[in-house]
């Protein structure tokens, strides 16, 4: 939550200990660590991408890769620190997003990377694997009452390091801000909320101790020697917010973690690089102290469409854990616009201080109305609870189920990057009966395909971009609708649908047989069938009328588009030239504006 005034307590103190022995530290030699001081900006719009790879990057090397997100700079209009500008300036930045690597120097300028690119995780590998002369380990325990944070840090040094004196860097970083974030469509999606806000993760937010670090193992005679050990103990006290020129955001318990590194003292002889490089560094997840045996509360309450043709919703809520360990979450929700209320208990395992999306029951609802859903926590742990937050609450509007009273028909047209477009179409038990991309790159592909294998039933279509961008590359704009039998739009997308979608419709009239008459076209055949050059399509009707006539092959798609004809009353007949058709079945559609008929037809040679 943004404030806008703070008055701030802080209280840090620290000791250090040399003569107990190392507890938690290894004494063994280790390689290094990568700790990766990310910055950026929430108006930077590629920043994201940087995000997202260098949270894949330290996925790959679990407990070997430390993230640093520094909002700082032009494009960081939220967030900034106090600290955030001076490491930025020693880094020699040349764009965002880009970082460093351990403040390492090649020449005279920093390991600079661009998460957009690969390079950099190459150089981060090279670094796990070289030997670091100091290990480091650290705890954190935090009184919840207090919010006194106690942090042991050791260290222990395996080899000599030419230097008098090394420092010791305890950041504060916090998960889970709620906030805002231009992205480029597609970049990072999963770090988007269902109201468009963005999740940020790893965010420095303060540098307990100081700029550059507290000096540690300082000797006059100018080195370090294998086997130093140094324990240090700090308190800290938790401030409700952190934040400066009045932008200020809650530190939230639970959020919270630390990055401790070991800095060097060294100077590169570059006067633009002020130093000092890191050695190594380690995450350290705070534990919880006094905590309250129940707690919990909903952040925020999000309703999604059911698909399979049903006019229902499933309700979810975020839960957040105040308490000891849930296992069990009693809910009361309700549909307030249809006055359903319904309970619901549901199993899910929500640690101290951490917050679970849950899903909490279904609710019918009326479509295309705005329908608004409340919910509460009535029960933790197969307990009764009474929380004393106020319901959560939200509202959302189901879309009519899409409807085709004889087979629909796919109309869609591909940006310039089709490789990364495919599609499919399946039935409520999974089944795939219709496929089509990836498509080619460099130029507008159109595919047209009737969806005649069809039955009466409901059926799903999803397309998914590769790219998380959808069909609009600035290149070439792409879209794509279904229509009904009738020819009627049964839904329309503008192409801007990021990862993907997925719609449902349903279909019905299409059991009783290929080429069944309407109430205005008696009879239809085509002669001679098989065929290998030509074929002739005989349409009686009772009335003039006008029919759209397309030549299907066996996957649904149009392989001849013979357009509008006008259509006399009685018998007409339409040549149609399979001269260049290859060997096998078709299917001639006949659209107009009472329904559709279909005959088969086989090409032999």
């Amino acid at each position: 939550m943004k404030k806008l005034f703070l008055s701030l307590v802080l209280g840090l103190s620290s000791l250090t200990l040399f003569a107990q022995g190392p507890t938690i530290v290894s004494t063994e030699v280790q390689t290094r660590n990568v700790v990766i001081e990310e910055f950026t900006g929430v108006n930077c719009q590629y920043c994201p991408v940087g995000h997202d790879n260098v949270s894949d990057f330290a996925a790959q090397y679990p407990g070997r890769v430390v993230p640093i997100n520094i909002h700082t700079g032009g494009y960081a209009a939220q967030y900034k620190t106090n600290y955030g500008s001076a490491i930025e300036g020693q880094s020699n930045l040349e764009g965002y997003p880009a970082g460093t690597l351990n403040r390492q120097t090649s020449g005279c300028k920093t390991n600079n990377i661009t998460p957009q690119g690969n390079s950099w995780q190459s150089t981060a590998v090279s670094f796990m694997n070289t030997a670091s002369p100091v290990n480091v380990a650290a705890t954190a325990d935090i009184d919840v009452i207090t919010r006194v944070m106690t942090i042991h840090v050791e260290i222990y040094y395996t080899s000599d390091v030419a230097q008098n004196g090394n420092l010791l860097n305890i950041a504060l970083l916090q998960d889970n801000i709620i906030g805002p974030q231009i992205i480029t469509s597609g970049y990072n999606a999963h770090q988007k909320t269902e109201d468009g806000q963005y999740i940020h993760m790893h965010m420095l937010r303060d540098m307990i101790t100081g700029q550059w670090g507290d000096t540690i193992a300082k000797n006059n005679e100018g080195s370090i020697n294998a086997g130093t050990f140094i324990s240090k103990d700090y308190t800290y006290t938790i401030p409700q917010q952190l934040g400066i020129n009045g932008d200020m955001w809650d530190v939230v318990l639970g959020n919270i973690n630390l990055a401790v590194f070991v800095t060097d003292l060294s100077k590169s002889g570059c006067t633009s690089l002020k130093g000092p490089n890191i050695w190594t560094g380690v995450k350290v997840i705070p534990n919880y102290l006094n905590v309250n045996t129940f707690g919990a509360n909903i952040q925020s309450l999000d309703a999604q469409d059911v698909l399979g043709c049903e006019n229902a919703v499933d309700l979810y809520a975020t839960v957040r854990n105040e308490g000891t360990a849930i296992t069990a979450v009693d809910f009361s929700y309700e549909n307030t616009t249809a006055n359903i209320t319904e309970n619901s208990s549901v199993e899910v395992d929500i640690p101290t201080f951490s917050s679970v999306r849950v899903k909490i029951g279904r609710v019918s609802v009326t479509p295309s109305e705005v329908n608004s859903f409340k919910a509460s926590i009535t029960g933790l742990n197969s307990e009764e609870y009474t929380s004393t937050v106020a319901p959560a609450i939200t509202s959302h509007t189901k879309a009519e189920v899409y409807h085709s009273t004889g087979y629909p028909t796919l109309i869609l047209k591909t940006d310039t990057r089709g490789s990364e477009i495919t599609w499919s179409v399946y039935d409520t038990e999974g089944t795939v009966l219709y496929t089509g991309g990836p498509y080619s790159n460099g130029s507008v592909v159109r595919d047209t395909v009737v969806f005649n294998n069809l039955y009466d039933g409901c059926f799903f279509f999803s397309i998914t971009d590769a790219n998380q961008d959808g069909m609009n590359n600035g290149n070439g704009s792409g879209n794509y609708e279904i229509i009904n039998a009738q020819g009627e739009r049964m839904y329309r997308s503008n192409g801007k649908f990021g990862a993907g979608e997925v719609i449902d419709f349903s279909v019905d009239g299409v059991g009783a047989g290929l080429n069944e008459a309407n109430e205005n076209i008696c009879q239809s055949f085509v002669y001679p069938n098989p065929t290998s050059m030509q074929a002739t399509l005989s349409v009686n009707v009772n009335k003039a009328d006008k029919g759209h006539i397309t030549l299907v092959d066996i996957t649904g798609r149009v392989i001849l588009d013979l357009g509008e004809r006008d259509l006399v009353s009685g018998e007409n007949k339409i040549d149609i030239n399979t001269s260049k058709l290859s060997i096998g079945s078709y299917f001639i559609h006949l659209r107009t504006n009472n329904g559709i008929t279909v005959n088969r037809l086989n090409i032999c040679r």
